[in-house]
């Protein structure tokens, strides 16, 4: 059986290795308001898009020290054709994050992905979510 003084030892091991520091968490801050501004700026452009938001681990703030990525969602009205959602999205990701060198990634979707002090930066699109007031509880 462990003791209470070794595993308040492993757990404060653990943490330091896992849990941001305050000073990675204001990093991290400035760069996520950073591109937020930058695509923000640039999705004014487009009446195609509705909304923008953080998501992933960033946004519910449940990020890894050493793995901490920035999730940036454009959503897009529902009416909107998947290729020009796909267009429309490249070039905003492209021409917010030209700075930082973006290049197109693909998983189910493609989407663009830059570098900023070693955080990486991703934008993905997503449509907007219609919601039926009949059916709502």
């Amino acid at each position: 059986m462990i003791s209470g003084k070794i595993m308040k030892q492993i757990i404060s091991k653990i943490g330091k290795t896992t849990i941001p520091s305050k000073v990675m968490q204001k990093s991290k801050k400035e760069i996520a308001d950073k591109v937020y501004k930058l695509v923000e700026k640039e999705i004014q452009k487009y009446s195609e898009v509705v909304e923008l938001e953080f998501g992933g681990s960033y946004a519910k703030d449940t990020w890894l020290s050493k793995n901490a990525d920035i999730d940036i969602f454009i959503k897009f009205k529902k009416n909107v054709s998947e290729e020009k959602l796909e267009n429309i999205s490249k070039e905003i990701g492209f021409e917010s994050l030209k700075k930082y060198s973006p290049y197109v990634r693909y998983s189910q979707h493609p989407y663009v992905e830059a570098k900023i002090k070693d955080t990486k930066i991703n934008s993905y699109k997503i449509y907007e979510k219609i919601i039926d007031v009949k059916n709502e509880k």
